[in-house]
């Protein structure tokens, strides 16, 4: 069953949304569906209870007030905690199905740990994972990805210490490694990043990804002849590598090889039209040499993929600048 950390979590969506005055005087959640996240999640009416639903049911918001919701269906009807549900997902209301079906069933809380994870509810999915690791302690997919969620909440420790316990499980399993190196990365331990990314190598020599990330860590310490060369691997194993085609774009850059660098943002841009980080590098590259108005091109593409790229924004602001356009700079 669902643990007190997740249905704590349930306040997250709807419940922290219900605490503006404002949106609820607008009934902006009326209409909608939602899902219970509890197993005995309480109807009730005139400060009773009249009804516990079970988790995974589906209801109909017919009018809120303050930190409650009216909902209906499956006839039934009444006031409802706004933390006891959550906005209806197709997805993740299948694989809350499969709980509810078996509370015992370790990969369903993977596949919809997974699934919040997605949504980028990083907190909900690192209860289910959680749940998971109780149910079944040696399956490393719930370590591995628990320690994604944990960076991605800035949790850089927890996630090392579920990489290394993936690691201890399955000493051959290259991912572990490669996971580690990123988070490793993030915390500034570059020879630790180093050392992990070799090994997922070593693992697994055809491992893409892994070269990427450490011509990275090489990119990072202004090692750069050894990042193209980790990027040029990557690439020469995955010919549709669009990020290694970045990252060497811009190590080539970082070296003074502006035609280089341009010709792998072009082939990121070909393998990915809608690549809004090679467009804005590649603005760069035409700001170095001067090719203002291309770079302005670019950027204003990069924005108009991402309207919240605020680096692009600011590179078009300095663009315009150099072209004397202060006005329009400011406005970048």
């Amino acid at each position: 069953m669902l643990t007190a950390t997740s249905r704590l979590i349930g306040v997250v969506i709807l419940a922290v949304l219900l605490a503006s005055p404002a949106l609820a005087q607008s009934q902006h959640l009326v209409g909608q569906r939602v899902m219970t996240i509890t197993w005995d999640t309480e109807f009730k009416e005139d400060g009773t209870v009249t009804f516990r639903s079970e988790l995974g049911k589906v209801y109909e918001v017919e009018k809120v007030y303050g930190w409650y919701l009216w909902l209906v269906g499956d006839g039934h009807q009444g006031w409802v905690k706004g933390s006891d549900v959550v906005p209806y997902d197709p997805v993740i209301a299948d694989h809350t199905a499969a709980i509810r079906r078996n509370s015992n069933d370790a990969s369903a809380y993977i596949d919809r740990g997974r699934a919040w994870c997605d949504k980028g509810e990083n907190d909900r999915a690192i209860a289910d994972y959680t749940e998971a690791i109780r149910l079944d302690p040696n399956d490393i997919k719930s370590y591995i990805y628990r320690g994604f969620s944990w960076d991605a909440t800035g949790e850089c420790d927890r996630a090392i210490t579920d990489f290394t316990e993936a690691i201890r499980l399955d000493p051959k399993f290259a991912w572990s490694y490669n996971s580690r190196g990123n988070t490793w990365r993030n915390k500034g331990e570059y020879d630790r990043a180093i050392a992990d990314f070799t090994e997922a190598i070593r693992l697994d020599p055809k491992f893409a990804w892994a070269y990427n990330n450490r011509g990275n860590i090489s990119d990072d310490k202004g090692e750069y002849d050894r990042a193209i060369s980790d990027y040029t691997a990557a690439i020469r194993l995955d010919p549709k590598y669009t990020n290694a085609y970045n990252n060497r774009g811009f190590a080539w850059r970082n070296k003074g090889q502006h035609d280089r660098a341009i010709a792998d943002f072009n082939e990121a841009i070909r393998l990915n039209p809608k690549f809004a980080w090679a467009y804005n590098n590649r603005g760069i590259v035409w700001d170095d040499i001067g090719e203002y108005d291309r770079a302005i091109s670019d950027y204003t593409e990069a924005i108009r993929l991402d309207p919240k790229y605020a680096n692009a924004y600011n590179n078009r602001g300095n663009a315009l600048g150099n072209k004397v356009q202060y006005d329009r700079a400011i406005a970048n």
